[in-house]
């Protein structure tokens, strides 16, 4: 007789776990190209992703985080800051990411300003005196004056470029499936740390009846992390922040009608495997107990020893008086 054999592979999802590539400088790209043209460089300055390249191109030819870390250097040597793909150890280095955001808005042109040096030398344009592109950017909706005054600022002062304009990605996202003709329409921009309502009418955004809701990616990430860590505790180091966002692409969908979907139910289940670990096991709740006891005696110990080391060396300063 023969037996069926069913394969579960197809029922279990696995972390693709992708490692970032530094940006290489593609100075060869832009003498060929763009040097000799007046080609707009394209910057979409989102609170998650940078995307930047060339208006003739239809994809952006530099994508990465939009953060940077400062790294210690040899001894003898000074500190220097990464930015996006060039930081190798982005979960290590979570707590120590900066950016130049407060939620969406960019406030830190310190911060700006080291981005923009990243984007242009990636672009072929480091041994250039000055950026002689004209820019397009993005910025959030409703953008503060001092924001705007300030970038224009920085873009005008430091990199001398000849012209700037900005605009609203949800828009251009509009405009562009629309073919370029938009009437009326309505636009849900859900972005990394904000989501906002924007209305079109007759072609143009009434800025007035705009609504901003401060959620946003970011939120469903941590949330998602969160009921996660607390339903799987021996996992919370292996359950990242990359992993999770992860999960949410590739596994969620957005419900065009919630309360039908919860009670009919018709999602489909999936196994999700995290990669071996040597040497780690799950145990069982009265093993992490166990340990937890364990871990609690251990720095008592070490808190009683720093106290005794204090009182000795109190003793020593008295006698030497």
């Amino acid at each position: 007789r023969r037996m069926a054999v069913h394969d579960h592979s197809q029922d279990i999802y696995t972390f693709a776990d992708t490692l970032v590539t530094p940006d290489h400088v593609q100075d060869k790209v832009y003498i060929r190209q763009h040097k000799t043209k007046n080609t707009p460089i394209v910057i979409d300055n989102g609170s998650w992703q940078c995307r930047s390249g060339w208006a003739s191109q239809h994809k952006p030819c530099l994508r990465f985080r939009n953060v940077l870390a400062r790294m210690r250097a040899k001894k003898g040597e000074g500190d220097y800051t990464v930015v996006g793909n060039d930081i190798a150890n982005l979960e290590t280095l979570h707590s120590s990411l900066r950016n130049q955001f407060d939620k969406n808005v960019v406030l830190n042109f310190t911060n700006q300003e080291v981005i923009l040096d990243h984007i242009f030398s990636s672009m072929g344009l480091g041994n250039e005196s000055c950026v002689h592109h004209p820019i397009v950017m993005t910025e959030p909706v409703c953008n503060p004056e001092y924001s705007r005054n300030t970038m224009s600022e920085l873009l005008f002062e430091g990199y001398t470029v000849p012209a700037i304009s900005y605009g609203i990605d949800g828009l251009y996202s509009l405009y562009h499936n629309q073919g370029g003709v938009v009437s009326d329409g309505l636009v849900v921009c859900s972005g990394y740390q904000t989501t906002h309502i924007l209305p079109v009418l007759d072609g143009k955004l009434v800025a007035s009846h705009v609504k901003r809701i401060n959620i946003g990616g970011l939120h469903v990430s941590n949330y998602l992390q969160q009921l996660l860590q607390l339903r799987y505790p021996a996992l919370q180091s292996l359950l990242t922040q990359s992993r999770v966002q992860e999960i949410i692409e590739h596994q969620c969908y957005i419900s065009t009608d919630y309360q039908q979907d919860l009670l009919e139910g018709k999602w489909e289940s999936c196994t999700v495997q995290l990669p071996y670990t040597e040497g780690m096991s799950v145990g069982s709740p009265s093993d992490l107990v166990e340990q937890e006891e364990r871990d609690q005696q251990r720095r008592g110990r070490a808190r009683q020893h720093l106290l005794r080391l204090s009182q000795r060396k109190r003793e020593e300063k008295i006698r030497d008086l």
